[in-house]
């Protein structure tokens, strides 16, 4: 990594870019004849962690100033997580009827 750390290069942005799609774009776990979870955050929102991850990856390259990193990787994410979020809910739409 550069010195400073604080620097971000274009090179460290794809690779973690890579690692994230990697990790969400693998399967979900369903468990037979388990509940739809309706407590805590889940009473106000579906999906309460794509939220928080949907925020850090928007202001975490503000902090640094990259507002251009920001942006694009706010619409690859919100499109990996509106793709994501259509296919977990039709997967636990049997558990919504």
């Amino acid at each position: 990594m550069a010195w400073p750390p604080h620097v971000l290069r274009q090179e460290d942005v794809a690779a973690n870019g890579a690692e994230m799609f990697a990790t969400t774009h693998g399967g979900f776990e369903r468990l037979p004849g388990a509940p739809l979870e309706t407590r805590g955050p889940y009473r106000f929102v579906r999906h309460p962690n794509y939220i928080v991850a949907s925020l850090e990856i928007l202001v975490l390259p503000l902090v640094f100033g990259q507002v251009w990193i920001a942006l694009v990787w706010s619409v690859a994410n919100a499109l990996l997580v509106a793709w994501r979020i259509r296919v977990e809910d039709g997967a636990l739409q049997d558990r919504r009827d």
